[in-house]
């Protein structure tokens, strides 16, 4: 599940300052619901100043609505939220309660937000590349993946690209095409999607020159 993506971020962000009228209150970043969250959210409100109160407040109704089985009227607050922030505590949340909505194409649009904000945030990029995908959007995942790269060329991409392999021709060729425009910079997880691709299309002289690097890498492809 998309969900997974979180689960691995959250471990390389384990802590967080958040500083609020002079104080600094260390928390976890949290990508469901919890009572650490909401204690979180009451202690921001009484240490904040009051013209940042209405957005706390916002967040806050936002968790009640959550406790009394209103996820709708929780995942709207919080979406209007991430919306107009780049505050990385309300994005997790709000992209966290909207993949577990189901809504794809509004967490595609708060991770691009999240990435507009925070070019150089890696775990945004990471979910922006996966939600691209997951809509057929294979020219921005492209994109995304290349910038990933440029921060860590033997990033872990496995988490990105379960359930997303494209069932049908058009959209393996499509993709296909899409790595093409890239430098995979020998990324193993890329180069078994690029074989698989390029097996299934039935383009086999060209598969040889995935192998060679997948051996390289000691990675093995199971097709």
């Amino acid at each position: 599940r998309s969900r997974g993506l979180g689960d691995v971020y959250k471990r390389q962000h384990n802590s967080r300052a958040i500083r609020a009228g002079g104080r600094l209150l260390h928390l976890r970043p949290v990508l469901r619901s919890s009572s650490s969250y909401r204690i979180s959210l009451i202690c921001l409100i009484l240490f904040t100043s009051l013209p940042a109160q209405a957005g706390i407040e916002q967040l806050l109704t936002a968790e009640f609505a959550l406790q009394r089985q209103h996820p709708k009227q929780a995942i709207q607050l919080y979406q209007q939220a991430a919306l107009t922030t780049r505050d990385i505590g309300v994005l997790d949340r709000a992209l966290a309660l909207t993949l577990d909505q189901g809504n794809i194409h509004d967490a595609l649009r708060i991770a691009q937000h999240w990435v507009d904000v925070d070019p150089d945030h890696v775990p945004a990029l990471f979910y922006l590349a996966h939600l691209a995908l997951r809509v057929h959007d294979y020219p921005l995942a492209a994109q995304t993946l290349d910038r990933i790269l440029a921060h860590d060329s033997s990033a872990a991409l496995d988490r990105i690209l379960i359930g997303i392999y494209p069932e049908n021709t058009a959209d393996r060729q499509a993709l296909l095409h899409a790595l093409t425009t890239i430098n995979t910079r020998g990324n193993p997880s890329l180069l078994v999607l690029h074989a698989g691709l390029l097996v299934q299309g039935g383009q086999l002289n060209d598969a040889p020159v995935s192998y060679t690097h997948l051996r390289a890498h000691e990675t093995v492809l199971d097709l």
